[in-house]
């Protein structure tokens, strides 16, 4: 017994607690970063580059994911500190380009129908995109529908027969 005890104890201290702590001190300030992410994307500049043409934007995305892709291959996280930092860092690059996507991407109101056609939210409020969600809701149940009707009739059978005795 003393020595499971003893194993368990030398994997708890071979694990760094410390690096364990910065993780989920990370998680943290992620969810706290949301609110100033949203905050920068009320701004004016923030506003002036989401009226950009789309090949202007991705080419803001294309630098900024080419900066983050450097950060995460060569900045150092093998200490808790800069675990964290790395962390929060590469984690505002995307935070920032899918509010530059999924913000008013137009001023002009003919192309924000556009957008906001697209734009799809589901049951939970979550925006999907889908270029083809309209014609999907119009024209009815498709492929899978049909296939989960068969499977869920063979599933019966199977269950009716005692599978398959």
């Amino acid at each position: 017994m003393n020595e499971i005890i003893a194993k368990a104890l030398e994997k708890i201290k071979q694990a760094n607690p410390l690096m364990y702590a910065a993780s989920g001190a990370e998680d943290i300030v992620k969810m706290r970063l949301e609110k100033v992410y949203d905050a920068l994307a009320e701004t004016s500049y923030f506003k002036k580059i989401q009226d950009r043409s789309s090949q202007t934007k991705l080419l803001v995305l294309v630098a900024a994911f080419t900066g983050n892709a450097y950060l995460k291959i060569h900045m150092k996280s093998n200490t808790p500190g800069s675990s964290f930092l790395k962390g929060i860092i590469t984690d505002s690059f995307p935070e920032i380009g899918q509010r530059l996507l999924n913000g008013k991407s137009s001023s002009n109101p003919e192309e924000q129908e556009v957008i906001d056609l697209v734009r799809q939210p589901d049951k939970g409020g979550m925006t999907r995109y889908s270029p083809k969600a309209e014609e999907k809701k119009k024209s009815g149940p498709g492929f899978f529908s049909g296939t989960s009707a068969l499977l869920k009739g063979k599933m019966q059978k199977y269950i009716d027969n005692d599978g398959g005795k």
